[in-house]
C-alpha cells in the first residue's frame, strides 16, 4: 500500500477540529482526533460559470490582475475610441475607481496581484509604446520600459519576476519573442517555438504556459516555459484568440475568444497533460481583459468585458469550483 508521506513528502497532521475551507488546501488531509475521523478537502463538481457585478466601464483589450474572484483590479483598455487608463478593483461584491494608469493603453502585457501589478507594452490609440508601469495597491509609477515598443502579447507572474511573450511588433509583425522581468529591468528570454498575437499566459517565469492566438490563423497551440526555453504541449480542443486564460501550468482554464467568425462561450481546463471541454460562459464574447486571476491550489477566473460583438459589455462572470471537506471511507 502507498504511504501517504512518500506521495506528499509529508505526514498526515493530528487536528482536534477541521480546518476552514478558506484556508485550507486543495490536496491537505488531515486526522481529526475529535471525531477519529481521516480526512481531506477538495473542489467538488466540474465547476462552473456564474454571474458577477457588472465592470463600471465597457472596454476590450484590459488587463486584470488578482489571486482569487474578490481580489482583482481592471485597468486599460478600449472604451472605443478613446483608450482608457481606468483602474478599478473588485472584492467579489463591488468595483471601486482607483487611481488611474500614467499611460492609457489597450492590448498590453500584465502581470501581478491586485496589491503589486505590472503594465507593460500595448497600443496608445496612435502608436506601440514600450512603456512598463507598477501599481502597489494605490497608484502606478513609471519604470524601465520593454526593450522595443510592441503589444497584443501575453503577460504573467509578479512584479519581481515576469515574463511576456508573442505579440505584434510594428509594422506589425507577429512575433516569437519572450521577454523576462527581474523587478528592475526586462532582459531576451528563449523565444517561443511558433511566433503568435493575442495569445495568453499563466505561470511563473520558471513555469509559465501560453495558449491560443493568432498564428496568422487562429491555432490552439500550447507551449511551457521554464525560464529558459519553451516546449510544446498538448493543444486546446478548440482554436482560439483574443481569449483569457487563469491559472498556473499544471492547472489552468482558457475562455472566451474567437474562433473566427463568431464570438466563443467556450471554456477548457488543463490538467498539465491535456486540455478537456467544460461549461460554457453564459455570455460569448472575444477582448476580455487578459491576466485573470491565479488562485494558488485552484482554478478561480473572472471573465471581464470584451465585445459580444459589436457591443463593447460590461459583463462578469465568474468561474469557481465549490470547495468541500471530506471524510475518507473504505469505498
Amino acid at each position: 500500500m502507498a504511504n501517504y508521506s512518500t506521495i506528499k513528502g509529508l505526514s498526515v497532521r493530528s487536528l482536534s477540529a477541521d480546518p476552514p475551507t478558506s484556508t485550507a488546501t486543495v490536496g491537505q488531509v488531515w486526522y481529526n482526533s475529535t471525531t477519529g475521523k481521516l480526512k481531506g478537502f477538495g473542489l467538488l463538481g466540474a465547476g462552473a460559470w456564474a454571474s458577477g457585478t457588472s465592470l463600471s466601464t465597457a472596454a476590450t483589450y484590459a488587463c486584470c490582475a488578482g489571486t482569487s474572484n474578490s481580489a482583482t483590479i481592471n485597468f486599460g483598455g478600449n472604451t472605443g475610441p478613446p483608450v482608457s487608463a481606468n483602474t478599478e478593483s473588485y472584492d467579489g461584491t463591488s468595483w471601486t475607481e482607483l487611481n488611474n494608469m500614467t499611460t492609457a493603453r489597450h492590448s498590453f502585457m500584465g502581470a501581478g496581484t491586485s496589491t503589486a501589478a505590472l503594465a507593460s507594452g500595448g497600443y496608445t490609440g496612435t502608436a506601440y509604446t514600450a512603456n512598463s508601469e507598477e501599481w502597489n495597491g494605490t497608484c502606478w509609477t513609471e519604470k524601465n520600459n520593454m526593450t522595443s515598443n510592441y503589444g497584443y502579447g501575453a503577460g504573467s507572474g509578479t512584479t519581481t519576476a515576469a515574463f511576456i511573450c508573442g505579440g505584434l511588433n510594428p509594422p506589425p509583425t507577429i512575433i516569437a519573442a519572450t521577454l523576462e522581468w527581474n523587478g528592475t529591468s526586462w532582459s531576451a528570454g528563449g523565444n517561443l517555438g511558433n511566433s503568435r498575437e493575442s495569445n495568453r499566459a499563466v505561470g511563473t517565469l520558471t513555469a509559465g504556459m501560453t495558449c491560443g492566438g493568432d498564428a496568422p490563423g487562429v491555432v490552439g497551440d500550447t507551449e511551457l516555459y521554464d525560464g529558459t526555453s519553451w516546449t510544446a504541449a498538448s493543444a486546446m480542443t478548440s482554436a482560439k484568440t483574443q481569449h483569457d486564460a487563469s491559472g498556473t501550468q499544471s492547472s489552468a482554464i482558457a475562455y472566451a475568444g474567437i474562433p473566427y467568425p463568431s464570438a466563443s462561450a467556450k471554456t477548457e481546463l488543463y490538467d498539465g497533460t491535456s486540455w478537456s471541454e467544460v461549461a460554457d460562459l453564459a455570455t460569448g464574447r472575444y477582448g476580455v481583459s487578459a491576466g485573470a486571476t491565479n488562485q494558488t491550489g485552484n482554478v478561480s477566473a473572472l471573465c471581464l468585458g470584451g465585445s459580444v460583438p459589436p457591443p463593447r459589455v460590461t459583463t462578469v462572470e465568474e468561474w469557481d469550483f465549490a470547495p468541500a471537506i471530506k471524510t475518507f471511507t473504505s469505498s
